[in-house]
């Protein structure tokens, strides 16, 4: 890693093949500045703990996007259980259907638009309705893609996927509510969608706290008012 990727932002985040230069505002919104951006997505860290605790059944699925959704780690890690399928979201939800059916059990890492709104038709047909062992980690969730535009916002993703039989959605605020919610239904034999934010969310729990399928967590008691929240909303 050069000396002017390792002054940009997080030096722990691999920049070597990114185009930031120095000078560029570490904190922007832009694209290639996202690679340091997204402090609060572990999704690559719990998956290679879980393969370092035997789950020799993991893969890691993705479009692209490895390094913004932060998995490309555990593809350097196990190349071999790594799939990247470039610009082609359909085929990536087929793939890592056919995988589950063998015994594996795919992680598919990649931005909400391009997975749950994009794929949704593959997502009920080949995952949900026959009831696959798939995970699913939609990122950059609602409008985090900010001047982006619509083209990769994702208002409608709870709404849409909430709507097939089958799929469990889950909406964690943070990073260690994404570790809890990963590790907590890692034997979970249906599929499963995480809808996560960018990673620069707010921190709400010190460490991963207690997680199951349904229900709610109390995070202050109060008299006057129940506040209900989920994903990026939550604030402790």
């Amino acid at each position: 890693m050069s000396g002017a990727y390792a002054a940009i932002g997080n030096p722990a985040v691999d920049m070597s093949e990114s185009s930031v230069r120095p000078g560029m505002d570490a904190k922007s919104w832009d694209m290639v500045g996202s690679l340091n951006l997204s402090l609060q997505l572990p999704t690559g860290e719990v998956l290679l703990d879980l393969a370092a605790q035997g789950h020799d059944e993991i893969v890691v699925c993705t479009a692209d996007l490895g390094r913004p959704t932060q998995v490309i780690n555990f593809g350097r890690r196990h190349p071999d259980r790594y799939f990247n399928f470039g610009i082609a979201e359909r085929n990536m939800i087929g793939a890592a259907a056919g995988m589950a059916t063998t015994g594996l059990l795919p992680f598919i890492s990649n931005y909400s638009f391009f997975l749950a709104l994009m794929g949704a038709e593959n997502i009920r047909n080949d995952i949900a309705y026959p009831g696959l062992k798939v995970r699913m980690v939609g990122t950059h969730s609602g409008i985090a893609m900010g001047f982006y535009g619509t083209s990769h916002h994702c208002n409608e993703d709870i709404g849409l996927l909430r709507a097939i039989a089958g799929l469990t959605v889950m909406a964690p605020c943070d990073a260690n509510a994404i570790r809890a919610a990963i590790t907590t239904t890692i034997d979970h034999p249906g599929p499963i969608y995480f809808r996560v934010g960018r990673g620069r969310e707010a921190v709400v729990y010190d460490t991963p706290p207690a997680w199951r399928i349904g229900g709610s967590t109390m995070l202050r008691d109060g008299a006057h008012a129940t506040v209900l929240a989920i994903g990026n909303l939550v604030s402790a």
